[in-house]
C-alpha cells in the first residue's frame, strides 16, 4: 500500500505502517498533554492506543494463520487509522474454509476479553464488588473497545467480517458471484442505515466515514466476485496480447529507444535467429543499457535473461494467483517453445507516461 513503510515481520508476513497512522498518534499525544498538561498522562494515552492497535494486529493476524491452515498464504498487513488491513492472496475456494477464516479475527478479540477480564480479577481481587472490577483500570477500557471490534466486524456487512461470514453463509446454497451480490446489497443498505444514524439519531460524523468504507467496500467486493467468476474456466491464450513487436539480439539499444519513443511498446521480447525468446528489454534496461554502453551496443549484452514463461493453456485464475504480488509485469506466452503473446498483470502503466519518463530519462543522458 502507497505512503506506508514496513516495520518488522511476524510468522514470515510484513507488517506497515501507514503515514497517517503516525500523524494520529502525534494527534492522540498532543490532546492528551493539552487536556492534562502532563507529559507522562500523555505517553499513557500513546501506549493505550499502542495497546489498541496490537489487539488489531492480533485480530488481523488470526485472519491470517487461519488463511495460512487451509494454504493461503498473505502478502502483508498494513495498519491504518481505522484499523488493519490484511491482503491475502486469494480468497479460500470452500466457503467453509472462508467462513473459518472470517471468523478466526473475531475470535482472537474473544480470546483477549477474556484474558483481559482475569487480568482484571487477579489485579482488583477476586472478593472485590464485581462493579469495581468494571470501573477502574485501563484493561477495562481495552476490554470494552475489543468487545466493540466484535460486536462492530461481525456486522453484516463488506468489508467487516460479518459480510464474509454472511457471504460464504449463502454461497453454501447458491452461486458464489449472486451469494457476493446479496451481502454487497445488504452491506449498501447498512451503509444507508450508518448515514441516517450519523446525521439524525447519534449525530456522529465517523458514523458517515463507516458508511462510506462499508459502501465502496461492497462495491469493490461484488466487482471482484465478478471479475474472478469470469477468470474461471478462461486460459491465458484468451487474455493474451497477440500483436506485439520482438526485438532481435542484433537491435542496438538506440533502435530499441526509437522504438519505444514511436509509441510501439515498452517492453520488449528479445529472440534469436531461430525465433526462439532468449530475454527481455524494457525501458529500465536501455536506460541503464545507455548510461554504460554505446547506443550501438546489442541488446543481447544488456537484456533480462532470467525471465519468468507462461503457456498459453494455463489457467487465468491460477497466473492471477501467483503472480498478484507483481503487478505490471509483462510475461511472455509460449505455445510449447514458440512465441505467441505477451500477458500483461495487474495494473500496467499508462504507456504515454511511461513514455515521456523515458524521454526524460533520455535527456538526462544528453541523448535526446
Amino acid at each position: 500500500m502507497s505512503w506506508s513503510f514496513r516495520i518488522f515481520q511476524i510468522a514470515g508476513v510484513g507488517v506497515y505502517l501507514h503515514v497517517t497512522f503516525i500523524l494520529l498518534l502525534a494527534v492522540v499525544g498532543f490532546a492528551e498533554v493539552s487536556a492534562s498538561d502532563s507529559v507522562l498522562k500523555a505517553f499513557i494515552g500513546i501506549f493505550s492506543f499502542l495497546a489498541l492497535f496490537a489487539c488489531v494486529l492480533a485480530h488481523e493476524f488470526g485472519h491470517i494463520l487461519m488463511a495460512r491452515h487451509f494454504g493461503v498464504g498473505t502478502r502483508d498487513v498494513t495498519l491504518l487509522p481505522i484499523g488493519g488491513v490484511a491482503r491475502l492472496e486469494k480468497i479460500p475456494e470452500k466457503p467453509s474454509q472462508e467462513l473459518w477464516v472470517a471468523l478466526a479475527g473475531p475470535a482472537v478479540n474473544v480470546v483477549i476479553v477474556c484474558l483481559l477480564f482475569i487480568w482484571i480479577l487477579l489485579v482488583e481481587g477476586v472478593s472485590a464488588d464485581f462493579q469495581t472490577i468494571f470501573t477502574h483500570g485501563g484493561g477495562v477500557n481495552l476490554m470494552t473497545v475489543n468487545l466493540i471490534m466484535i460486536g462492530f466486524n461481525l456486522l453484516p456487512a463488506f468489508p467487516m467480517d460479518g459480510g464474509r461470514v454472511l457471504r460464504a453463509f449463502l454461497a453454501s446454497r447458491m452461486d458464489y458471484v449472486k451469494a457476493t451480490r446479496i451481502a454487497a446489497s445488504l452491506g449498501r443498505l447498512m451503509a444507508l442505515l450508518f448515514v441516517f444514524a450519523g446525521l439524525f439519531w447519534v449525530k456522529n460524523p465517523f458514523l458517515i466515514f463507516i458508511a462510506l468504507v462499508v459502501w465502496f467496500g461492497a462495491g469493490q467486493e461484488a466487482r471482484w466476485a465478478v471479475s474472478k467468476h469470469q477468470r474461471q474456466g478462461n486460459t491465458v491464450r484468451h487474455c493474451m496480447i497477440r500483436d506485439f513487436y520482438t526485438a532481435h539480439t542484433a537491435c542496438t539499444l538506440l533502435q530499441i529507444a526509437d522504438r519505444i519513443l514511436a509509441g510501439k511498446q515498452t517492453e520488449f521480447p528479445v529472440t534469436n535467429d531461430r525465433d526462439e525468446l532468449v530475454g527481455m528489454i524494457g525501458i529500465h534496461n536501455v536506460l541503464d543499457g545507455l548510461k554504460n554502453h554505446p547506443p550501438s551496443t546489442h541488446v543481447d549484452t544488456i537484456m533480462a535473461t532470467e525471465i519468468k514463461t507462461l503457456e498459453a493453456d494455463q489457467s487465468l485464475e491460477s497466473i492471477m494467483t501467483q503472480y498478484q504480488r507483481h503487478p505490471g509485469m509483462l510475461l511472455p506466452v509460449l505455445d510449447q517453445t514458440r512465441l505467441v503473446g505477451l500477458l500483461p498483470l495487474g495494473n500496467i502503466s499508462d504507456p504515454s507516461s511511461t513514455r515521456r519518463a523515458f524521454v526524460e530519462g533520455l535527456a538526462l543522458l544528453n541523448l535526446r
